[in-house]
């Protein structure tokens, strides 16, 4: 089921990139020791969440990076194992579900939670990065307007020069190959046959015609 979920959202991703993402949402299983996001989605607006709260007395950190480990954005999620039943009940769960919604950042790699100084999750979000800030420019990804770093003018102009001269031209020429090896014999490389045919039956004639001569002129 995972495998599905993750295939659609990669599906789901050019379509939203598209559309200048605004948000990604995760819903995050969280227990006493551990952590892991167990649903996930695009979204074009922030729901106003008491998850992510400020004030409450304890908090899980969380930090966004970029692909060069940038902070990009910190929050905190509410941290509370407290269920409220009704009527007044109250009850402590071994596990809690809470949903954490961050800024969409094109250079975007992972994003951490800490209980305090422990780690309990790193996740990866490098199926949402349209820049790898490597200083190098791909057209097939990257945009002056997604990632300036890499692709600044002139280095996103040389990026699509190269990709059209050179790749191009190398494609139509493993087509043409294609196309010369599949090409069919002409009316004259037919017609061409049958002459050289023609020409090669009279010398054959002659040949036996001359040779009779001969043999009558020695009987003679």
């Amino acid at each position: 089921m995972k495998k599905i979920i993750f295939l659609f959202i990669l599906l789901l991703i050019p379509v939203a990139m598209a559309e200048d993402v605004a948000y990604l949402s995760f819903w995050i299983n969280l227990t006493k020791n551990s952590a892991n996001v167990y649903s996930e989605e695009i979204i074009d607006n922030n729901p106003l969440s008491y998850d992510l709260d400020n004030t409450a007395a304890e908090q899980y950190k969380v930090i966004v990076y970029s692909a060069n480990n940038s902070v990009l954005q910190t929050l905190n999620l509410t941290k509370s194992f407290i269920i409220y039943n009704d009527p007044g009940g109250i009850e402590i769960a071994e596990s809690v579900q809470k949903r954490l919604v961050i800024d969409y950042f094109p250079e975007v790699k992972n994003f951490v939670i800490y209980d305090g100084r422990k780690l309990i999750l790193d996740y990866d979000l490098s199926i949402y990065n349209q820049c790898n800030l490597d200083k190098i420019c791909d057209p097939l990804k990257e945009t002056k307007e997604t990632c300036p770093e890499d692709c600044k003018p002139e280095e996103f102009a040389k990026a699509v020069v190269k990709k059209v001269i050179i790749e191009e031209p190398e494609k139509n020429v493993a087509k043409q190959k294609q196309v010369v090896k599949k090409v069919p014999k002409t009316k004259s490389n037919k017609n061409l046959f049958v002459v050289i045919s023609i020409v090669l039956i009279l010398i054959l004639i002659i040949f036996i015609l001359l040779l009779r001569k001969t043999r009558k002129q020695q009987v003679l």
